[in-house]
């Protein structure tokens, strides 16, 4: 077992692996090392040899994900930085999911740590899950995004995260956007568990897509027959984890009567 002297920025990593249910070198490369994978390996790889992380086996995916071992959960308890969670199971089909979602959700945070952004991200289902009175089926609906992200900056902006990789047909994704237009005009976020405040919020739906064609047919299909005009963000996920804000952001309305694609969006 190899000596290591653990740093505030390993206790950072290892509460960060705590936190995701499927942390990739990719993500702390983005979160703590500048992007830069060599430097994330060579760390990564002492922490394992000193016992704090084991690694799963997940090469058909071209990922490996980051576990903590006992030890590691110990240390990350004993540092009061977070409470380690016990990962949920995750099966080998939603395992890719998870990987994007972690991914861009550190690319985000990347960002926020840069402009001193306070950033909260929740993402248990248990916490996340929208009651929502649907206006289509005329019943209640419950929704679960992938991540509830609020930024505090000169005024918080509340963000909810769907990633699509494609496995949905896309008339579950205009049903998706009829169910959030339905939360925003309910209300939404006013008075709810995700935030206390009496007063409206703003909410905005971020879809990150991994297919550039099923991204502008989705905009086409929100805004025609789901009314969708700018509630719902798009950009494709290679463009987020590059830049989440300047990443070719596209609302449904900005397709209306367009053939050709419309100019890019910034997120704020």
């Amino acid at each position: 077992m190899a000596n290591v002297v653990i740093q505030d920025r390993d206790l950072a990593i290892l509460a960060e692996i705590s936190q995701s249910t499927a942390c990739s070198r990719v993500h702390l490369a983005t979160r703590f090392f500048n992007g830069s994978l060599a430097a994330a390996k060579k760390r990564l790889q002492l922490l394992t040899r000193a016992g704090f992380i084991r690694n799963n086996d997940s090469s058909s995916l071209g990922r490996t994900i980051l576990r903590l071992t006992t030890k590691g959960a110990n240390l990350v308890k004993v540092s009061g930085r977070t409470a380690a969670r016990k990962a949920r199971p995750i099966s080998r089909h939603m395992l890719r999911h998870e990987i994007l979602l972690s991914e861009c959700l550190a690319s985000l945070r990347q960002v926020a740590d840069a402009n001193e952004w306070f950033t909260e991200v929740t993402t248990e289902e248990g916490e996340v899950t929208l009651k929502v009175d649907c206006e289509v089926h005329n019943r209640m609906e419950h929704v679960t995004p992938d991540a509830f992200v609020v930024l505090h900056r000169d005024q918080p902006e509340y963000l909810f995260i769907e990633v699509d990789r494609g496995t949905e047909t896309q008339e579950h994704l205009a049903h998706l956007g009829t169910q959030y237009r339905s939360y925003h005009r309910s209300g939404g976020l006013t008075g709810s568990h995700l935030c206390k405040a009496k007063e409206r919020r703003r909410i905005r739906v971020l879809l990150l897509m991994t297919s550039r064609e099923r991204l502008k047919r989705t905009a086409h299909l929100l805004c025609r027959f789901a009314q969708i005009r700018t509630l719902v963000w798009l950009c494709h996920v290679d463009d987020f984890r590059k830049d989440p804000i300047n990443a070719s952001w596209c609302c449904p309305i900005d397709f209306d009567h367009l053939s050709s694609d419309p100019p890019g969006r910034s997120l704020f």
